[in-house]
């Protein structure tokens, strides 16, 4: 799915989200648990390992890029 088709479905603008898959807008929790709800995942499992950023543990990019597993 693409990046603008994504946004569509979770009712968010495509530049909205692709600023935030990038890490230039600070999210708020209500799109936090947009995505998360997009990719089909809880908005725990969205953020898990969020605090382990830059210590080899996976960042909230990592999981947005990553196709749902339910």
């Amino acid at each position: 799915m693409s990046q603008e088709a994504f946004a569509n479905t979770i009712g968010m603008d495509r530049s909205y989200y692709a600023s935030i898959e990038v890490g230039r807008r600070n999210v708020t929790l209500c799109s936090m648990s947009k995505i998360a709800e997009g990719f089909g995942v809880t908005l725990s499992e969205l953020l898990e390992g969020v605090g382990d950023y830059g210590r080899g543990k996976q960042d909230i990019a990592s999981v947005t890029q990553r196709p749902s597993a339910r």
